[in-house]
């Protein structure tokens, strides 16, 4: 079977989204009267997380600038950027959901909570896939050398 080490980095990376995502749209639709779809929808958005982040695996350093790019940060800066999309598109079904979780303090029950998940999510998957896949530099990486 066709396999590099990017493919197997996004396989992984992808793998731990997708269990992210089916614990959190089960938690949701235990703590809330959410509908299906979304619950559905923030699975799916946990596995596209994943896949964003074992896809920029191989960016070691910020080439414009030329200071390196460590793990953490860049899964971090994924997970932030993509839970901003998130709440950006679903604000109203996200707050209707995390308005009946009744254990949640008042102050958290805000859907803007959430890049604080999805930023330790994202810098979470980023550091064990890269400790799981290793460092990866362009050429080792299996994809074609850069323009």
């Amino acid at each position: 079977m066709f396999s590099t080490p990017v493919l197997r980095r996004v396989g992984s990376a992808k793998m731990l989204g997708l269990l992210i995502g089916i614990g959190a749209a089960w938690s949701l639709l235990a703590m809330s009267s959410a509908p299906v779809s979304l619950a559905i929808g923030v699975a799916g958005w946990f596995l596209t997380m994943g896949a964003m982040i074992g896809l920029v695996g191989y960016m070691n350093h910020v080439p414009v600038f030329d200071f390196p790019l460590p793990a953490w940060a860049r899964g971090a800066w994924i997970g932030l950027w993509m839970g901003l999309v998130l709440v950006l598109l679903a604000f109203a079904p996200l707050s209707a959901a995390f308005a009946e979780i009744t254990w949640l303090p008042a102050a958290f029950r805000s859907p803007w909570w959430f890049l604080v998940d999805a930023t330790i999510v994202g810098l979470l998957i980023d550091v064990i896939v890269t400790r799981l896949a290793g460092v990866l530099d362009w050429p080792e990486s299996g994809l074609s050398d850069p323009v």
